[in-house]
């Protein structure tokens, strides 16, 4: 045996060469193929979802703008509409069935509504008072000063607060006289007080509280009519165009010109007064019915 096949490797060293690595395997080639591939399109889809995205995101975007716009128009059609209704509100009619709310007139320019309940004056301790209901009556007005009529005044002893505190269901309307506690009482309606009543009934309110020939009127009416030609003196509390209405209240002297402020009382003057308006949606106590004129 040659010393060359007793080395352990020798022959087989000598008869099979080392192989080199001539290049990548079909394997890795197919590998790397496929994984550009999926690079490949996975780029691809990626470039498609971003598209699609960017698409759906305008889309989305428009839309909000097509919603924000007829938003925006649904708001001016509402406000046109607001500003026409509040031009020519509809007439709402009370429930109680005297006329219409809108015919309440507003607080004076330049007063505020008062809150609710609104304020009241100091109690007063007229033997005609009922203790056991100490707001049976909601007092408006208590003043010589008729110009304060539908105010909201709380001052000293004038007081007033603005005829839109009125209750619905109002029955009752007290003018009363604070010196001598003296009242005349007549049906009311919560439509009628802030206004004069027309020609026809007996005894007639004038809640209009105007301003004419030198005085303001405010009062409830009755008794015989002074014509423009006639009862120098009267004190209209209420008047129709040239003809004065006595009654109990302020008002003017007729036919005296430049004669100020007056104050009647069942048609005679009296020397300036504090008078008070209240108004309730009770029924009369028996004192009360008394005073009631119908």
């Amino acid at each position: 045996m040659s010393r060359d096949r007793d080395r352990w490797g020798d022959d087989d060293e000598t008869r099979m060469p080392r192989r080199r690595n001539s290049g990548m395997s079909p394997v890795a080639i197919v590998l790397l193929v496929l994984g550009g591939v999926f690079f490949v399109g996975a780029l691809g889809c990626g470039g498609i979802l971003l598209v699609g995205y960017r698409k759906a995101r305008q889309a989305e975007e428009a839309q909000l703008e097509a919603t924000r716009a007829e938003a925006q128009r649904n708001l001016e059609e509402m406000d046109r509409a607001i500003q026409a209704e509040r031009a020519n509100p509809p007439r709402v009619p009370d429930p109680f069935g005297n006329g219409f709310i809108q015919d309440v007139p507003p607080p004076k320019p330049g007063f505020r509504a008062a809150p609710e309940p609104p304020p009241q004056p100091k109690a007063t301790t007229f033997a005609t008072d009922d203790p056991l209901r100490p707001i049976h009556w909601r007092v408006f007005f208590r003043s010589m000063k008729p110009e304060l009529w539908n105010t909201n005044t709380q001052d000293g002893d004038d007081f007033a607060i603005p005829l839109s505190s009125l209750q619905f269901g109002t029955k009752y309307l007290r003018l009363r006289r604070m010196d001598t506690g003296e009242a005349i009482i007549i049906p009311m309606t919560i439509t009628r007080v802030g206004h004069a009543d027309a020609p026809g009934r007996k005894v007639r309110w004038n809640g209009e509280g105007k301003d004419e020939h030198g005085g303001y009127h405010l009062g409830i009416a009755e008794g015989p009519v002074a014509r423009f030609t006639e009862g120098k003196g009267t004190i209209g509390v209420l008047m129709d165009g040239w003809d004065a209405n006595p009654g109990s209240g302020f008002g003017h002297s007729h036919h005296i010109e430049n004669g100020g402020q007056r104050y009647s009382w069942m048609g005679k003057e009296i020397r300036p007064t504090v008078f008070e308006v209240a108004v309730t949606v009770d029924g009369l106590t028996e004192a009360e019915e008394a005073w009631l004129r119908k």
